[in-house]
């Protein structure tokens, strides 16, 4: 074994070590005159299972965590505060649609899943609309589509 690693074959941690994997690799059945004491047996102890949350998330692509945008923007009492809770929740439903689909979603079929998930608790109206364009919430694609137009645009300029 310190045949692999020649140039660590001198160094007693090393050496400790390859004593110690001799030991677990013959089950500690072997009798071996080691100069090291023999390593404990019990060395890998299996840790616990880790609970995972079984919650039913009903739009996937849009995770867990856009459900709950969504209800502490129905617990926000402050109208401001709602709207803007809604253009993020918008942006980033875009932003994660675009993630794991290569075409864009258009707003509306973010609104329906919007009032969907909020179970009819968030209406989004021609103000919140109102509100969403003039506070430059387009739709992610659409940004990243300007965005590679840009580079092309780019591109050529330099050739």
């Amino acid at each position: 074994m310190g045949n692999i690693h020649p140039h660590l074959r001198d160094v007693s941690e090393f050496t400790h070590k390859l004593w110690d994997h001799l030991h677990y690799m013959a089950d500690f059945k072997l009798d071996i005159d080691s100069p090291y004491p023999l390593p404990e047996k019990n060395v890998y102890i299996r840790p616990e299972r880790l609970k995972y949350p079984q919650q039913d998330i009903r739009y996937r692509h849009f995770g867990k965590v856009i459900e709950k945008m969504i209800q502490l923007a129905i617990d926000e009492k402050d109208e401001e505060k709602k709207l803007e809770f809604i253009r993020i929740i918008v942006r980033q439903m875009s932003k994660t649609y675009a993630l794991g689909s290569r075409e864009g979603i258009n707003d509306e079929t973010i609104f329906s899943a919007i009032e969907n998930l909020s179970e009819g608790r968030l209406v989004i109206d021609d103000k919140v609309k109102e509100y969403l364009q003039t506070n430059n919430t387009n739709n992610f694609q659409q940004n990243q589509n300007n965005g590679r137009a840009k580079k092309r645009k780019n591109i050529r300029k330099s050739k």
